[in-house]
């Protein structure tokens, strides 16, 4: 497994009723994390999706992709069960690698049933799987949130592909960089750790951000945080730096106006997640469950931000935010899109 770039993350979106996929809404946000410059795009299978509906999601997102960008996963968190048999098949279907999640109900006590557990997910994959390390639902009292002697045991099967660094805690950051490095990819998943990417690619080899809504830093038309990481892989650590201190403003105004939940494990806030690729170029669109409303803070803030980063906001309606772009040129053909100006 080798991804070397961006990899954001594509929510599915729905039509009117929420009863059904939106096959030209994911299209459009496919062709926006193409547009974006991304390497990869993961997948949000945990959003109100049924397996069949999962399945039709990675159809139309591969064929959308059509080879420009790889096109990752999440494992369902229902089941074990769920996840095995989804994982037998994503391969054929052009899944590139999968990112394990934990499934609801599961808690270990120990790295041996932990291994135990993910042992089956790693047989059955069609696709190199990806190890999470962060606090994504594992109890604290196994290696502080975190598997280690399992994750290591893993590391070690064939179909192991890559580690995926959610947490901005330095002393689970290198401790997943010694055990994993120069073995597996592996990639820096939150906005937290920009700042010692320098560092991470000289001495680590690291060239992944894993997924994450990188689109919270950029659009198609100013795409700064894919320029930082082709300046720092190309050896150009001033140029990097300056678009590093590029970002810095708009850091201050995430953190304060709660832009960064998308990011927070937990209950992922999707809705939040479209809002903010919305007001980039995404489709946008309202989400199944988890249903959560984006307040005007977070609305205002996030105007602020592009406006610190250089990007001018759309003055596209919130009501076509709210039906999602596709659905909204159905409904109007001749009001189509208004990009970013």
């Amino acid at each position: 497994m080798r991804i070397a770039g961006a990899e954001n993350i594509t929510v599915p979106s729905f039509d009117r009723t929420l009863r059904t996929l939106d096959d030209s809404g994911i299209r459009w946000d496919v062709e926006q994390a193409v547009a974006h410059g991304f390497a990869a795009s993961l997948l949000a299978l945990n959003a109100g999706l049924s397996p069949e509906e999962m399945r039709r999601f990675i159809e139309v997102a591969v064929d959308a992709a059509a080879g420009r960008l790889q096109i990752g996963i999440e494992t369902p968190a229902a089941s074990f069960e769920v996840a095995r048999e989804l994982l037998e098949i994503v391969g054929p279907m052009g899944v590139s690698h999968a990112l394990l999640t934990v499934p609801a109900g599961f808690a270990p006590r120990t790295d041996d049933e932990v291994y135990e557990a993910y042992s089956s997910l790693a047989e059955a994959s069609t696709v190199p799987f990806v190890l999470p390390v962060g606090p994504v639902g594992f109890p604290p009292e196994l290696g502080g949130g975190v598997p280690w002697g399992a994750w290591a045991r893993l590391a070690g099967e064939g179909s192991a592909g890559g580690v995926h660094v959610t947490t901005w805690m330095p002393h689970v950051l290198f401790a997943a960089l010694r055990m994993f490095a120069g073995r597996l990819e592996v990639g820096i998943g939150t906005p937290l750790l920009l700042g010692v990417m320098p560092l991470l690619h000289e001495h680590y080899g690291v060239s992944w951000l894993s997924p994450a809504h990188w689109e919270l830093w950029q659009s198609p038309q100013h795409p700064h945080l894919v320029s930082y990481l082709e300046h720092l892989r190309a050896g150009r650590r001033q140029q990097a730096l300056e678009v590093h201190w590029r970002l810095a403003p708009a850091r201050g105004i995430a953190f304060g106006g709660g832009l960064l939940e998308p990011e927070v494990d937990g209950m992922p806030h999707l809705a939040l997640a479209k809002y903010c690729s919305w007001t980039v170029g995404g489709n946008g669109g309202v989400t199944r469950e988890p249903a959560l409303h984006v307040n005007p803070q977070q609305r205002q803030a996030r105007r602020a931000m592009l406006l610190a980063l250089g990007i001018e906001p759309s003055d596209d309606s919130e009501e076509q935010f709210l039906v999602g772009r596709t659905a909204a040129r159905e409904s109007s053909p001749a009001a189509g899109p208004n990009p970013e100006r």
